[in-house]
């Protein structure tokens, strides 16, 4: 068995470009061990989100089960969205798991685990974190550990939604913290299981894809900057690759490595305003009143929260992340009307009694029933009403064309059901639909952020996909391709790797396929005990204050 396994985690890394990369000479310490390893894709869950993703890469749970679909989540009894966090998180961690056997373990920055839990060994929380000055680690004097030995440690580095040189900065000097860090920590405290996340690979591949794809829809029109950008994208990679070498040359043969994404990343053609695309179809209305009529008239002339964001980007003032702050510094407050929705389009300005569908999410191609029961002006009658709307929202999705190719847009259409089980399955929305290409993706996080139905995006132009990668190194692993895995396998993986019994109730299974005949003759799978239900927190428990930094962020990364 492997005495230790360490999980290098590349957010949104794609396997074909990653190869490509390597090939090019430009990540040799990634490469050795890929060349050495068992390789291939790995197919993340739907949502192709990362709170969702990483929850079922920790659980080997599928989301209906472990209940983290986004960033967000419909803040129970009512329309608005809050950030969700580790709380939320049904199942039981691998981490907690082989604490619970007496193995050691080290978190890092894996997304969705915060709060910090107590675990035998460490934890440092990842993006769901509100800020730097928060409690993220565990046990709480690491942080002067890493004060003393390594010069410190924090969560985010230097961002920025606006100026792309400031947020490239701030991903090179967060990358070598981060391995400083978890250098240390695995030198030094021995973990038998870590994992390190780095989320810099996400933000830069929705930032600057555009520069480095020739498939991009936009990529001719930003022949002026590619000079300048178009190695960004895998200069992160080879940052990566720098800092990470002296550490993974030093790992004895005893260590099994793991690399691996929670999903894909290609080009977004376009963000599409579902609410907008409700209005038009007849699935929301406004109110009569005279305030919500001028409203819509300011908005359906451009009035709007996107339209604002770009002329001040247009004028180059430097005020786009103070502006988006402070929309979302007031989205967090619960029980006040905000400056934004009394001056754009909102939630207010809906008239619920007549509106049977809406939408509400980061970056997720699904549609919400505003069903009686369930929603605090539900007007759907569940039953035969309510399963006929979701008939009529799924044939007009169908129907939906990209006007600039008469393409359709929707590639698949799901009721909920089809795509989720589990006692958190209603977290979902109702209908559920896959773009073409991937290359569309639902936009809800403002109520009416745009007057358009679709759009692209000047400072977000990449987006998920469904197939990311893994690659494992080590004793007992079978080198070369390794045919399609899921991403809920690599729990159950992990626990074989170090000799525990693996729990039934996991939807994912062990990777045999990467493994040697030798090794698995030696070293069957175990089966233990089932984990059972492990209940997620209906809410987050953050505070407005804590809410208002996380909403803040991922406007920041265009979550938002």
């Amino acid at each position: 068995m492997a005495n230790r396994v360490l999980v290098i985690g590349l957010d949104s890394a794609p396997l074909a470009w990653v190869q490509k990369w390597a090939a090019e000479g430009r990540i040799p310490n990634l490469k050795r061990l890929m060349d050495r390893g068992a390789t291939g894709i790995l197919r993340t869950v739907n949502p192709p989100l990362s709170p969702a993703a990483w929850s079922s890469f920790a659980t080997g749970l599928l989301p209906g089960k472990h209940g983290v679909f986004d960033h967000i989540y419909r803040r129970p009894g009512s329309y608005q969205l809050a950030p969700a966090n580790s709380k939320m998180r049904g199942g039981k961690p691998v981490w907690q798991i082989i604490s619970e056997y007496g193995g050691s373990v080290g978190i890092i920055n894996v997304p969705e685990t915060y709060p910090p839990m107590k675990v035998n060994g460490f934890l440092i929380s990842g993006m769901d974190t509100p800020s730097d000055d928060a409690d993220f680690a565990y046990p709480a004097e690491l942080k002067a550990e890493l004060q003393s030995a390594v010069g410190g440690y924090k969560v985010f580095g230097l961002r920025s939604k606006e100026n792309l040189d400031r947020s490239i900065a701030g991903m090179h000097e967060t990358i070598p913290m981060r391995v400083r860090a978890g250098q240390y920590l695995w030198e030094s405290h021995r973990p038998d299981f870590m994992t390190l996340v780095f989320m810099e690979t996400d933000v830069i591949q929705h930032k600057c894809w555009k520069y480095m794809d020739a498939a991009h829809p936009e990529y001719a029109a930003n022949a002026a900057d590619r000079g300048r950008y178009a190695d960004t994208i895998p200069g992160v990679y080879s940052c990566i690759d720098e800092a990470l070498g002296p550490w993974l040359n030093a790992l004895d043969d005893d260590t099994t490595v793991i690399i691996m994404s929670d999903h894909g990343a290609g080009p977004l053609n376009k963000f599409l305003h579902l609410n907008n695309w409700l209005v038009r179809e007849g699935f929301m209305h406004f109110k009569p009143s005279a305030l919500a009529r001028l409203k819509h008239a300011a908005f359906q002339l451009g009035f709007t929260p996107a339209n604002m964001i770009d002329l001040i980007t247009a004028l180059r003032l430097g005020l786009v992340d103070t502006a988006t702050n402070k929309i979302k510094s007031e989205m967090a407050q619960k029980e006040r009307v905000t400056l934004a929705q009394r001056v754009f389009l909102s939630w207010d300005d809906v008239d619920w009694s007549r509106t049977v569908a809406y939408t509400l999410g980061g970056n997720y191609t699904g549609v919400y029933v505003n069903l009686r029961g369930r929603e605090p002006q539900g007007c759907v009658t569940p039953g035969a009403e309510y399963e006929g709307l979701r008939d009529r929202l799924a044939d007009r999705l169908r129907q939906w064309r990209d006007p600039d190719t008469g393409q359709p847009i929707a590639d698949r259409v799901y009721r909920r059901e089809e795509i989720h089980a589990g006692p958190y399955a209603d977290r979902a929305p109702d209908v559920i639909f896959t773009s073409v290409d991937e290359a569309y993706v639902g936009f809800g996080g403002h109520e009416f952020a745009s007057n358009v139905l679709m759009a692209t995006s000047a400072l977000f132009n990449a987006h998920h996909r469904m197939d990311g990668m893994i690659s494992l190194t080590g004793r007992g692993i079978r080198p070369g391709s390794l045919a399609t895995r899921q991403i809920i396998d690599v729990a159950p993986t992990v626990l074989h790797l170090l000799g525990y019994p693996v729990p039934p109730d996991m939807d994912g299974r062990v990777m045999d396929n990467a493994l040697s005949l030798d090794f698995l003759n030696a070293h069957p799978v175990q089966v233990g005990e089932a984990v059972g239900a492990i209940s997620a927190a209906p809410e987050s428990g953050y505070s407005d204050k804590d809410e208002t930094e996380v909403l803040g962020r991922l406007a920041d990364l265009g979550y938002l």
